[in-house]
């Protein structure tokens, strides 16, 4: 018992440090919890709704998503309240997916060498389609931490590590909403985001002539 009432005070603890309360927190020891008993779900994401602490979770099967997830929703939840102690904490749980959000890139470069546009356009969009990748993307290969999407500066970084034989000039980044909107990439403010690989547009330059557009 003594131990219980220990652990009960290190989660109050780590929800009051981490704002109990805001808009949204994310819980390490919830997502070590689900990540080591159920390997097939890769991250997770905590925000609390007010008396409701919602868990994301973001199944390694990226691309079959909604099914891979279908199969394990219940059992996260159960997994939380039998084996945490958020419900001591007057919390109910509610385990959602991860909002995904389709990231296009328009690219203005120049290479350094005479190459097919053909060729330049297929590296720089096989480059944009690992990066944005939401479990095998980003720099390292980590994936992206839900609730957020690139940058232009982190696309644009990526894109010149990745292939120093092309300078780009500029970069624009946009995410499809899910209601079908278009938006900058700055206007998405979604605790629950990913990206997904969008579709990219290259625009090779030389001479400061714009020669195609693909």
């Amino acid at each position: 018992l003594r131990r219980q009432l220990e652990r009960l005070l290190d989660w109050k603890n780590l929800l009051l440090k981490n704002g109990y309360g805001a808009a949204e927190e994310t819980l390490e020891d919830v997502e070590e919890l689900i990540c080591t008993q159920l390997r097939d779900v890769l991250r997770t994401r905590c925000v609390r709704e007010g008396d409701t602490l919602c868990v994301a979770a973001l199944m390694r099967d990226v691309f079959c998503h909604a099914a891979a997830f279908a199969l394990r929703k219940d059992q996260i939840r159960r997994l939380l309240e039998d084996t945490s102690v958020l419900p001591a904490l007057g919390l109910s749980i509610a385990v959602r997916e991860p909002v995904f959000y389709p990231v296009s890139a328009m690219v203005w470069l120049r290479p350094a060498e005479e190459l097919p546009v053909e060729t330049v356009r297929r590296r720089v969009c096989e480059a944009l389609d690992r990066f944005f990748h939401p479990a095998a993307g980003h720099f390292q290969g980590q994936g992206w931490r839900i609730g957020s999407l690139p940058n232009e500066m982190e696309a644009r970084n990526y894109l010149q590590a990745c292939l120093p034989d092309l300078s780009i000039v500029k970069l624009l980044l946009t995410a499809a909403a899910p209601d079908g909107r278009e938006l900058d990439r700055a206007q998405v403010e979604d605790p629950y985001a990913l990206p997904l690989p969008g579709a990219h547009t290259v625009h090779l330059m030389r001479e400061e002539e714009s020669l195609c557009t693909r």
